[in-house]
């Protein structure tokens, strides 16, 4: 828990910094800055019910899944097997990548930010050797994405 909470701490400036100058990249290059999907679908809930199934989805669910598969499956395979940058930095653009509808761009503002927090995650979890800590940090990431959100603010 402590570990998470601390790596979660050290990656929230580091993907609001990249977050500011991403937008400035997508705003010089003519580009959506448009919010993930995902962020309207919490905004716009009309149900307790359907609000509350996606909490748990976003703060349980998500992390341990995609800890697993990102973190403790691709990054601890590659780690090994080409440079550490590369290991680091390749698991965190499919993570991103995921996060953007190609579509329409919805979600390209969180791309290089989402890029970040999944090295942050990945640089966690190698020093701490616990998946545990990279679930943790991405647990308490979502809750305070969804906290933002609902405060009014524009979440990092």
């Amino acid at each position: 828990l402590r570990s998470g909470l601390a790596t979660f701490l050290i990656a929230l400036p580091v993907v609001t910094v990249t977050s500011l100058l991403w937008l400035g990249v997508l705003k010089l290059a003519g580009l959506p800055a448009e919010q993930q999907d995902l962020l309207r679908m919490f905004a716009q809930a009309d149900s307790k019910t359907l609000l509350a199934v996606m909490i748990v989805l976003a703060t349980l669910i998500a992390p341990i899944t995609e800890e697993l598969l990102f973190r403790a499956t691709i990054f601890r395979y590659l780690r090994t097997r080409i440079p550490r940058w590369v290991a680091l930095v390749l698991p965190g653009l499919l993570f991103a990548s995921l996060h953007v509808n190609w579509t329409t761009l919805d979600g390209l503002a969180s791309f290089a930010p989402l890029t970040a927090l999944a090295v942050v995650f990945s640089l966690g979890y190698e020093r701490t050797g616990r998946i545990g800590t990279a679930m943790v940090a991405h647990a308490i990431f979502n809750l305070h994405t969804i906290l933002v959100l609902f405060a009014g603010l524009t979440p990092p």
